[in-house]
C-alpha cells in the first residue's frame, strides 16, 4: 500500500493522474531527463497520487511556461470539482485569483487577511475600472477632465489615469458594486461610448495585496514606535 492505497490499484492511479497531466508517453522515463517544468508536475502528481482529501501546493507554477501553467489550472481546478481541499501558495497572483474560493494573506509570517476576493475588496475599499472607449482622443489625457465631471460624484480626485501601454484608462473606486454599476451607468448617459468596462481579478488581487501589505507595516512601525515609548518611559 501507498499511505493507505489499495496496492491492486497503484499502478491504475499512476496511469490515470499521469496521463491527466499530459505526461503519460513519459512514464517509463528517467525523471534527470526530465526538463524542470515537468518535474515540477511529477512533484504535484507525488503529492496525489494516494488521492488525499487535502492537498498542500508550494509554488506550483514555478518554472512552468504558460501552456503548462494552464495545464496545471485545470487540473488544481478539476481537483476541485473532485471536492478535494488544497491549500495553494503562489506569488503569481493571476493564478491565484482564477482557482481560489478563499484567499489568505500573509505577511512576515502573520496572517494579516482571509476572505473571498469580493469580501477582500469592500475591506479594503478599493479597486480599479479597466475603461476603454470609442473615438479616443488623439492626446488620450485630454478626455480624463471629461470623465471627472461626470464621475466626481462617485471617485476622489487623482482617480482616472491612462495607461498607454495598455490603451485604456483606470478609474480608482470603493469597490461597492452598487458604486460601479452607477459608474457605468453615468458614462454611458453622458454619451461616453464604451468598449471595455472590467474589473480585473489579476490587479484587483495585487492591488488588494499591497493595501493590506501597506497597512500592515504602517500598523506594526506604529507599534514599534509605542513599544520605544513605553521601554523610554519605564
Amino acid at each position: 500500500k501507498l499511505k493507505g492505497y489499495p496496492r491492486e490499484e497503484i499502478s491504475k492511479r499512476v496511469e490515470t493522474i499521469v496521463m491527466k497531466m499530459g505526461l503519460f508517453k513519459w512514464i517509463d522515463e528517467k525523471l534527470r531527463k526530465f526538463s524542470k517544468g515537468m518535474q515540477q508536475k511529477i512533484g504535484i502528481l507525488s503529492a496525489i497520487v494516494h488521492d488525499p482529501e487535502v492537498i498542500i501546493l508550494d509554488e506550483p507554477y514555478t518554472g512552468l511556461d504558460p501552456a503548462a501553467r494552464r495545464e496545471v489550472r485545470d487540473f488544481i481546478l478539476k481537483l476541485k470539482e473532485q471536492g478535494k481541499t488544497v491549500f495553494l501558495s503562489s506569488h503569481l497572483l493571476y493564478e491565484v485569483s482564477e482557482v481560489a474560493d478563499r484567499i489568505a494573506i500573509i505577511s512576515h509570517g502573520k496572517l494579516i487577511a482571509c476572505d473571498t476576493l469580493e469580501n477582500l475588496e469592500q475591506q479594503a475599499k478599493s479597486s480599479t475600472i479597466n475603461l476603454e472607449v470609442l473615438n479616443m482622443p488623439a492626446l488620450k489625457t485630454t478626455l480624463i477632465p471629461e470623465l471627472y465631471k461626470i464621475l466626481n460624484e462617485f471617485i476622489d480626485l487623482n482617480s482616472i489615469h491612462y495607461v498607454e501601454d495598455g490603451n485604456y484608462y483606470t478609474i480608482e473606486f470603493d469597490g461597492n458594486p452598487e458604486k460601479q454599476h452607477q459608474i457605468l451607468k453615468a458614462l454611458m448617459d453622458n454619451g461616453i461610448k464604451v468598449l471595455e468596462f472590467s474589473v480585473p481579478k489579476a490587479g484587483l488581487l495585487e492591488a488588494l495585496y499591497m493595501s493590506y501589505i501597506s497597512k500592515s507595516e504602517s500598523e506594526s512601525l506604529d507599534s514599534q514606535k509605542r513599544s520605544i515609548k513605553v521601554e523610554a518611559i519605564l
